[in-house]
């Protein structure tokens, strides 16, 4: 009986790890900031968790209410800051990505749609292993969460 336990408990150890290991990204606190009138670039934040074992590479994004979604960070170069693309991202395994105003975001490029304070917006992330994350992101003023 005392052989069967140790063994139980080996397998219960090893399928924690194994479910570890395949957990998926998810987003905390995903938000768009409300446009200007007339304005046909927004901007996008969320702080983007893997919680798995596994490193992951964030290769894209789409939004049914833009035309296009690229990932950009602000960079400051020779005192003047800058907007570079960013093309892939990797989320390391137990880590997050912080997307945050100032730096690191996501371009939301010609909206098809007015957007206001409490609308919503669906973006949805792709990852080099073709999984996906569909993320709802709430339109929110420039300071209010």
């Amino acid at each position: 009986m005392k052989h069967f336990l140790s063994i139980f408990l080996l397998i219960l150890i090893a399928a924690a790890g194994c479910a570890k290991s395949s957990q998926p990204p998810y987003a905390e606190d995903p938000w768009v900031r409300e446009p200007p009138p007339g304005m046909s670039m927004l901007a996008g934040y969320m702080i983007l968790h893997n919680p798995s074992s596994t490193d992951m590479t964030l290769t894209g994004a789409s939004s049914p209410d833009f035309a296009a979604v690229e990932f950009h960070n602000s960079v400051v170069e020779d005192g003047v800051s800058r907007m570079r693309q960013e093309t892939s991202l990797v989320l390391a395994a137990g880590e997050a990505l912080r997307f945050v105003p100032g730096g690191r975001h996501m371009m939301l490029i010609a909206p098809g749609r007015q957007l206001s304070e409490g609308d919503k917006v669906l973006i949805e992330l792709s990852f080099a292993d073709g999984s996906e994350l569909h993320i709802t992101a709430p339109v929110r003023s420039s300071g209010g969460h």
